[in-house]
């Protein structure tokens, strides 16, 4: 009977032996985890491997590196506090708290997640040296470079990317304890304190796509009239083309807010600009800019006054795009431009048309604009209304036509000029109405008048030109003119000159000729007549009464 039991045990499979030896192991395994991560959360464990990464870094690098105290669970969360870099006498890096969290398992997704990267309290000081070279380049020590090819296949996301009370500074090591403040951007003496930022970055490497979400971005920099309070938005660059959607940058007195694409162009093709031309762009941009803000990076307006507002919409492919609207008000000038840029990715053959109207151009705000630069100021000029201002060619080849109104009068001109070559060449015509110079040369004047302006050159050496300026029926000084006639010819390095003026008791000749052959002694040959000009109506003379006339010859 027990001989007959024994035969009636059944035998385990081998698969029921496979799998129980997974499951032992699996167990096994989970134990030795559970141990290990148990054993890992002790001090012991985290100041002995806190000592021997420190010391495998230290061995690997020129300077230093220490860190206070390692904390966290290892596997997913690290804390490292009072972490210091240090390279001779220079402290590279010094922060109080870094904390890193990640999530493991995704990397069997494909994706190395990081849930968040945090620095705290920093500060960053890279410093030059006599030659120019930074301390961080002398921190690594030399390596083989790496000539292998291989493929990244990890997306890496990191949903918070975090630094709190971060300064930076980038010095040359004669400016360690500088504290000044600047007007511009200086690459010798750079300190930027309270740099907090807070963005999410998708980065897949593998298919060249990068796409960051800036939450925040604030930080004050050593300039003066300078305080960035916020930069947000989202920034992508990728196979497909560039975009910025909702890019928002605000500081103190400014506000500036971008949104745009540029669709077709890979900026990660070797072949660079190739494809830029073919690129479709499309651009929106609304700033409100304090004057002396702007002057920290371009300095010409670092003494500029007040705001200025532009709005402008752009559309077209990257080589010949449309400014669909552009407007710009500054103080009491106000432009609108319209119209077209050709060749851009081209810029020997670039080529503008472009048209100003219904704009207004306030003559005093030119100078509050641009007070470094000697400009007159004709602030009893007045308002200068741009009825029409086209420019249609290329920057210094072009043909152009403007008609502006004043209160004191009007002025019209339309032709050709080409300055590409060192002897320019020019043929334009002009005309007036009404117009008084006296906010310009102090005299009063209504000139209603027309005129051509035509030849090559710009010095006496050079020009070849002729000059025809009629302005019958203008009044100069009180005096009605019938006629006045301006001939000008210059050729060989002499100019020939002919005014003619005729009222109804007076008339003015003045004739004669500028020699420049020596051009180190110049001689001239001038001739003019006056008959019966009434001096009481030019010095405006109500008790003397007479008539002038005299004969010069020299």
């Amino acid at each position: 009977m027990e001989e007959k039991k024994k035969n009636n045990v059944k035998k385990r499979t081998l698969l029921q032996r496979i799998v129980n030896v997974f499951l032992y192991a699996g167990i096994i395994l989970l134990l030795l985890f559970m141990i290990f991560f148990a054993i890992s959360q002790t001090s012991f464990f985290k100041n002995n491997f806190k000592d021997y990464v420190v010391d495998k870094i230290n061995e690997s690098i020129n300077g230093k590196i220490s860190i206070g105290k390692l904390d966290g669970t290892i596997f997913t969360t690290v804390v490292l506090d009072n972490t210091v870099v240090v390279l001779g006498q220079d402290t590279l890096l010094n922060a109080k708290r870094i904390e890193v969290k990640t999530s493991p398992l995704a990397i069997f997704l494909k994706m190395i997640h990081i849930r968040e990267v945090s620095i705290s309290n920093a500060n960053i000081r890279f410093v030059k040296d006599s030659s120019g070279e930074l301390n961080l380049s002398k921190l690594f020590k030399p390596t083989e470079e790496d000539t292998t090819s291989s493929t990244f296949p990890f997306k890496i996301v990191v949903s918070n990317l975090s630094l709190k009370n971060l300064n930076f500074s980038l010095q040359h090591y004669r400016n360690i304890n500088s504290t000044a403040v600047y007007d511009s951007l200086n690459f010798d003496d750079l300190r930027v304190s309270n740099i907090n930022l807070n963005l999410l970055a998708i980065l897949d490497i593998s298919k060249d796509d990068f796409s960051v979400t800036l939450h925040n971005l604030s930080l004050t920099p050593n300039l003066t009239h300078f305080d960035l309070k916020d930069i947000s938005g989202k920034l992508r660059a990728a196979q497909t083309g560039l975009e910025a959607d909702g890019l928002k940058i605000l500081t103190a007195n400014s506000e500036i807010n971008i949104t745009g694409q540029m669709n077709g162009y890979d900026l990660f093709e070797k072949s660079g600009l190739s494809n830029l031309k073919k690129s479709r762009i499309v651009v929106n941009v609304n700033a409100n800019v304090y004057m002396q803000e702007l002057g920290n990076f371009v300095p010409v307006f670092k003494n500029s006054e007040g705001n200025a507002i532009v709005n402008t919409k752009i559309s077209g492919v990257m080589g010949d795009f449309s400014i669909n609207e552009l407007h710009a008000d500054y103080l009491n000038t106000h432009l609108n431009v319209g119209g077209r840029i050709y060749n851009l990715d081209f810029p020997k053959n670039l080529k503008l048309k472009v048209s100003f109207y219904n704009s207004v151009i306030n003559e005093p705000d030119v100078v509050k604009l641009l007070p470094d630069i000697i400009i007159p100021d004709y602030e009893r000029l007045g308002v200068v209304k741009v009825d029409t201002l086209n420019f249609d060619g290329k920057p210094l080849d072009f043909y152009t036509k403007i008609y502006l109104n004043t209160n004191e009068g009007g002025l019209n001109v339309a032709g050709n000029a080409n300055f590409e070559k060192s002897l320019i060449k020019y043929d334009l015509g002009f005309s007036t109405f009404n117009l008084n110079l006296a906010p310009i040369i102090g005299l009063q004047t209504r000139f209603t008048s027309a005129g051509r302006l035509n030849g090559v050159g710009s010095t006496p050496a050079d020009l070849k030109a002729n000059l025809s300026f009629s302005a019958d029926g203008s009044v100069i000084v009180g005096i009605r003119t019938d006629s006045l006639r301006l001939y000008v010819n210059a050729d060989r390095k002499n100019i020939l000159y002919n005014l003619k003026v005729n009222s109804d008791t007076s008339s003015a000749l003045l004739s004669g000729i500028f020699d420049f052959t020596n051009e180190e002694n110049p001689g001239y040959d001038i001739e003019g007549k006056i008959k019966n000009l009434n001096y009481s109506e030019v010095f405006k003379d109500t008790l003397n009464h007479g008539n002038l006339n005299f004969y010069l010859n020299g």
